[in-house]
């Protein structure tokens, strides 16, 4: 027969501490602390899955007080080197793709980063980050609308109801 240990708390309900200042408005979070100096980053990303990047104008975003430096895939491909597939790459001879942090040339998936913006605040960084306009040609993309989804739903569990009833009946 086990005996149970002062020190055992699993399942015990434990008085919580953090109620009371998250309630109140006293709580504190990273995006609380302030420090001196700091940059700001925010990432401009792209609103489509497959496209190629015809231009990038960052003219407008650049004029707005407290921004520092926006980067682009073009500025920056030229000063680092890409990142490689992020899995382990056998020692087979093959093409193996490299990443970009910033997309270059190209899209390939909605929400990839297309610009870097920083600035002192954070407010302002994203406020360029709104302004920043993009050009880009559209690529072939494989999508399924949701209505689609939904109808073959209905339609698979009327064709299973169909069948139910057919083994019923025999």
């Amino acid at each position: 027969m086990s005996q149970r240990k002062n020190d055992d708390w699993m399942g015990t309900p434990l008085p919580r501490k953090e109620d009371r200042r998250l309630l109140t408005g006293k709580g504190k979070y990273v995006s609380d602390i302030v420090i001196p100096g700091a940059l700001h980053a925010v990432f401009v990303r792209s609103e489509y899955a497959h496209a190629k990047i015809l231009s990038i104008d960052t003219s407008e975003a650049e004029e707005l007080a407290g921004v520092e430096r926006i980067y682009t895939g073009d500025q920056i491909k030229h000063l680092i080197k890409s990142m490689p597939q992020p899995i382990v790459q056998p020692a087979l001879p093959a093409h193996y793709p490299t990443f970009w942090p910033l997309a270059v040339d190209k899209v390939t998936f909605h929400g990839e980063p297309v610009a870097l913006v920083i600035a002192r605040d954070k407010y302002v960084a994203e406020d360029a980050a709104e302004v920043i306009a993009g050009q880009a040609a559209l690529g072939n993309m494989v999508y399924f609308p949701l209505a689609l989804v939904a109808l073959f739903g209905i339609l698979f569990a009327f064709r299973n109801k169909l069948e139910a009833s057919r083994v019923s009946q025999s």
